[in-house]
């Protein structure tokens, strides 16, 4: 290879480096740019890098794209835990209000699955009907009565 060529090369890599780490910094795949900084013209891609494209480095990711999150303090975790009470508080108020308005035949009484309930033989745990027509339902499938086509849920 010819001495005078070798030591442009050098610097256009020295240069593309120097791409490279500005779109590192600024979010961009430090990579791809060193590769267009080189081919291109190193004067041409830092122009583009530093104030063409956007600064993605003050946005919610890291600089490889990675999201980044906030870390799970105690007083978030109270906050979560509080919401979540405060929903299954309000879900068993509303299944409660819906047995209520509910006049179940003799032999029956309410059984409460999660979100959902149905009328239950007295003498056979487990077998679920629904509290409207009494027709048999599946307490793993179903949130609507397949027969009646009333809802069971909240």
């Amino acid at each position: 290879m010819n001495n005078s060529i070798i030591g442009p090369i050098i610097v256009g890599i020295g240069l593309s480096i120097g791409v490279a780490r500005v779109a590192s910094k600024r979010g961009k795949n430090p990579v791809f740019w060193f590769f267009i900084s080189f081919l291109i013209s190193p004067l041409i891609s830092w122009i583009i890098v530093r104030f063409v494209l956007d600064d993605e480095s003050s946005s919610n990711s890291s600089s490889h794209g990675v999201p980044t999150y906030e870390p799970l303090t105690q007083e978030k975790i109270a906050e979560r835990q509080k919401k979540s009470a405060e929903y299954e508080a309000q879900e068993r108020k509303q299944l409660e209000e819906k047995m209520n308005s509910i006049t179940l035949k003799e032999g029956y009484k309410f059984a409460s699955v999660p979100s959902r309930i149905f009328a239950e033989k007295t003498d056979t745990p487990g077998s679920y009907c629904c509290p409207y027509c009494y027709t048999e339902v599946s307490s793993e499938v179903s949130s609507m009565c397949g027969n009646c086509g009333k809802s069971l849920g909240v």
